[in-house]
């Protein structure tokens, strides 16, 4: 894989039908050094040269085991549009959901933070923002979110082009995932405000 995508240890779940422990693969259970994912046959390893509480998709090393695909892991390598994530991508058994359905609030019936296709409130607004996965060669700054490919309605994030910052104006890295502009746009975090329903939403900037 030549492009190298983080998620934060803490949306890592494990899954009960994996080869290893049925627990969390979580931050609290994985400390110091982060670990390396392969997202075609979702593996992971205790060894990453990147910061800690990140998993790097890259390589796979050391002891491997599934993980639960709720994390919504995107692989570049996926058969379909890259405005698709993948919800259980497994041994290459793989189901693709839209980003909108995907879509959990803090109040969805699971952990909240998780993005997962079992336990999905259609109203609901926020993306766990430590659930979205970065690319180093996103055409922006460490401190922007590059949304590409988002339309109102459909709210579509190909979301191997996306840097996210740990600050926002609405908690732990949230960020709206409906109402996003329509075009290839950088939303800034300073630009994010709180509206009446307690919803975030991005300015566009050049």
């Amino acid at each position: 894989m030549s492009v190298m995508t983080r998620v934060e240890l803490s949306t890592l779940y494990g899954s009960p039908h994996a080869p290893c422990s049925p627990r969390l693969i979580s931050a609290h259970h994985v400390r110091g050094d982060a670990c390396f994912i392969e997202l075609n046959t979702l593996l992971v390893s205790p060894h990453a040269p990147c910061s800690p509480g990140l998993v790097c998709a890259h390589h796979v090393r050391g002891d491997a085991c599934f993980i639960e695909l709720n994390t919504l892991l995107v692989s570049p390598h996926a058969p379909c549009s890259p405005r698709l994530i993948s919800a259980h991508h497994v041994r290459g058994d793989a189901c693709f959901i839209e980003l909108n359905t995907l879509l959990v609030s803090p109040h969805a019936p699971c952990s909240p933070r998780l993005i997962s296709a079992h336990h999905v409130r259609v109203d609901a607004r926020f993306i766990e923002l430590s659930t979205l996965l970065v690319s180093p060669h996103a055409p922006c700054s460490p401190g922007l979110v590059c949304a590409y490919h988002v339309s109102d309605d459909a709210c579509f994030i190909e979301l191997s082009t996306l840097l996210v910052s740990p600050h926002d104006l609405c908690g732990p890295r949230l960020l709206c995932g409906n109402h996003a502009c329509d075009n290839a746009c950088v939303v800034e975090f300073s630009a994010l405000f709180h509206c009446a329903q307690g919803l975030m939403f991005g300015q566009c900037s050049a």
